[in-house]
């Protein structure tokens, strides 16, 4: 990757953009937003695949809610993108934060699991 190459990561290549950002800077955020993109999308298909396994008698409750924490974060990786930060911090990690409380929650008291 050369200094004339500046812009986002396409395929393993940076796109040049006339921006005032370094190439190596620009390479950098393009592969943690990439790592943020994957660790989502295993997060959704986690859900789901959750969503077909559970068992107990907490079953029905669970099952419908991983079915909306998959379609929440169904929602995160469609594809709009109203702006890298607001994703971030209010999609992604909000959404993240408040479905982990949500199961933890449900398991209180219920030991190891």
């Amino acid at each position: 990757m050369t200094k004339k190459h500046e812009g986002v990561v396409q395929n393993g290549q940076v796109a040049r953009f006339p921006i005032a950002l370094d190439a190596f800077v620009c390479a950098t955020s393009a592969d943690n937003l990439n790592q943020i993109l994957a660790d989502t999308i295993s997060l959704r298909d986690l859900y789901k695949k959750h969503h077909w396994q559970v068992s107990g008698p907490t079953f029905y409750q669970l099952h419908l809610l991983f079915d909306k924490h998959f379609d929440e974060q169904s929602e995160l990786v469609a594809g709009s993108d109203d702006g890298t930060n607001d994703l971030l911090v209010s999609d992604v990690i909000q959404t993240n934060e408040r479905q982990g409380w949500f199961v933890a929650e449900h398991l209180v008291g219920q030991g190891d699991v």
